[in-house]
């Protein structure tokens, strides 16, 4: 039954990528080059990553031999901004299996379900790029022009409610954020610019700024590099010093075929999390291979949504503290605690929310 799942949701998504594709979806005006350098893109080995991930107990702990795990993510589009735009997110090792035994030891990427452990509110005018968790604190990128600007603001996140907020004066789309040690990484789209933020000031801090080629839409930082996604099928990595390139772009798979727009991004441990564009797709990537080692549906979730096309799944946050992620949607007003499990597997969990 869960094989059945896993390649009917695995066809459906090579599906749409073929369908969008063929009608030059992820076709943009700008190529994605990268200079290429001797440095090879990070290892499982020199990443120290932690042990796997399973589902949280109740209490949760920190993960056994954990290091620093925390990345963020964010998302956008290739198309032009169509009152929106750009969607991702991420999930979490299965309970179990330790997310070490991907796909019965073949290319078939294993399947997950959510478990969700809370709904909390979101605020329902925030188009989300990028959602991050550093110290316990919840942070928060969002993209716009014009009459919207982009933001960059410290959520409450058990409310929702903004607790500060810094618009982008400049006309610019905001997309994904990540913490490297105490300063905030935040990309934009089209801009080709890169803030670097202080988050202690009340209305933050701009420190540096880094300049990029091409299309700015995830972010995330495993220890080592930053991992970054243009809205192709690629990662790159980039150093967090001088956000020059660290080495040559990986070419994600699902099942051998390419998995265009890649958008919020999330490290953890040695794995790191995506949404795809315009889907409900979470997938684990491998990022020294870039095969997709599990893949999870959350198109339950945020329903009914916005009656907006451009209000899709995106914004993924890791907790090292609680062992669990907070994902929302662009616009959503509601935002979900949740952790992965195999999908079929038993669930006793005290705190899972009953449907």
């Amino acid at each position: 039954m869960v094989r059945t799942r896993r390649v009917a949701l695995v066809a459906g998504v090579l599906l749409l990528v073929a369908l969008l594709a063929g009608c030059g979806y992820f076709e943009s005006d700008e190529a994605h080059l990268a200079p290429r350098t001797p440095l090879l893109p990070p290892t499982s080995e020199s990443l120290s990553a932690p042990a796997p991930l399973g589902a949280p107990s109740a209490p949760p702990q920190p993960a056994s031999g954990a290091a620093p795990a925390d990345g963020t993510g964010t998302q956008q589009d290739t198309a032009e901004p169509a009152a929106g735009d750009g969607e991702a997110t991420g999930g979490e090792p299965a309970s179990g299996d330790g997310g070490e035994s991907e796909g019965n030891g073949d290319d078939e990427p294993q399947l997950l379900q959510i478990v969700v452990i809370r709904e909390l509110l979101h605020s329902p005018t925030a188009f989300t790029q990028g959602l991050e968790i550093s110290d316990g604190r919840l942070y928060e990128s969002t993209g716009a022009r014009a009459d919207r600007a982009s933001t960059l603001r410290e959520l409450n996140r058990d409310t929702g409610d903004v607790l500060r907020l810094h618009e982008i004066t400049e006309d610019v789309f905001a997309e994904g954020i990540t913490f490297v040690d105490d300063r905030i990484y935040q990309l934009t789209w089209q801009d080709e610019m890169a803030f670097v933020w202080d988050p202690e000031p009340e209305e933050f801090a701009e420190v540096e700024r880094f300049s990029y080629e091409g299309q700015g839409w995830g972010l995330c930082y495993n220890g080592r590099v930053l991992v970054m996604s243009d809205g192709s099928a690629e990662l790159h990595f980039r150093d967090p010093v001088t956000f020059e390139r660290a080495g040559n772009p990986v070419l994600v798979t699902i099942e051998g075929q390419e998995l265009p727009s890649l958008n919020e991004l999330e490290c953890v441990g040695e794995y790191v999390y995506a949404n795809v564009w315009q889907t409900d797709l979470i997938v684990r990537i491998d990022p020294v291979t870039g095969r997709v080692l599990a893949l999870a549906d959350a198109s339950d979730l945020g329903q009914p949504r916005p009656d907006d096309p451009n209000a899709v799944l995106n914004g993924i946050a890791w907790d090292p503290d609680t062992e669990t992620f907070l994902i929302t949607g662009k616009d959503w007003p509601v935002m979900y605690e949740i952790y992965f499990e195999a999908a079929g597997a038993p669930n006793e969990d005290p705190r899972r929310l009953d449907p």
